[in-house]
């Protein structure tokens, strides 16, 4: 098995992916040299020239591995695929927009390596628009205090996680966003949040819109009483210390 399996969802971000994967190749070789680790792509029916582009960089470094789905599936279809595949020992999950730095992939390992089981990546000084930041800042508080998270930024989608913790894991609707409420309810505790950079989007367009943000705050209630309620996430056929 692999030492790491990084895990990218991608959709039209055809500008991004090739500074992603130099920087991401960067970074890991840096901190694990070339052979303990993997970079998993996993576009979700992009309609731009993501796929040549994922297609021209996976012959330039063969770290690289991609998916690319048939019917589109969103973020949480995106997670679902690159955990089934991982080989990692442990996966580290970025966005492809560039919005955090995959030169803070090594930080966010220092700390797997001292022992913990989930790093997350919260975003310092965040560049988003007032809407999404304000938006974003009551939804991780509402999240803090229903799921008792020690966490402030749970939405962040930059985190290292113990692959033991995601494997057989059923994830339906959005719960790409809930993922660390969802681990917890799997035995997931040994939890580290540390602070990573963060920068405006250099190329492309967010995928964020007025009508998710409006959706969030009903679908969070539904998903607290669903984790709380359903043995939907409990592991199956295997022990969570193992």
């Amino acid at each position: 098995m692999l030492k790491y399996s990084v895990i990218s969802p991608v959709h039209n971000e055809a500008g991004n992916i090739e500074e992603l994967t130099n920087r991401v190749h960067k970074s890991m070789l840096d901190f694990c040299g070339n052979d303990s680790w993997e970079f998993i792509l996993v576009d979700d029916c992009s309609s731009d020239n993501s796929r040549d582009v994922i297609r021209k960089q996976s012959l330039v470094y063969p770290q690289i591995r991609y998916i690319l789905h048939k019917v589109k599936s969103g973020q949480t279809g995106c997670f679902k695929s690159g955990f089934m595949e991982a080989k990692g020992e442990a996966v580290i999950t970025i966005d492809a927009d560039l919005q955090v730095f995959p030169e803070d992939i090594p930080y966010l390992l220092t700390f797997m390596e001292q022992g913990y089981d989930l790093v997350n990546g919260r975003r310092t000084k965040r560049q988003d628009s007032l809407l999404i930041n304000l938006a974003s800042k009551i939804f991780n508080i509402l999240m803090h205090v229903l799921f008792k998270l020690p966490t402030f930024d749970a939405t962040s989608n930059f985190a290292a996680i113990r692959s033991r913790f995601i494997r057989n894991l059923t994830l339906i609707d959005n719960d790409h966003r809930y993922l660390i409420p969802i681990l917890k309810k799997r035995g997931l505790n040994n939890i580290k949040e540390v602070f990573v950079r963060h920068q405006k989007r250099k190329m492309g367009s967010s995928k964020y819109s007025i009508k998710k943000l409006m959706t969030g705050i009903p679908e969070l209630v539904r998903v607290y009483l669903r984790i709380k309620k359903s043995d939907i996430y409990c592991l199956t056929g295997q022990n969570s210390h193992e």
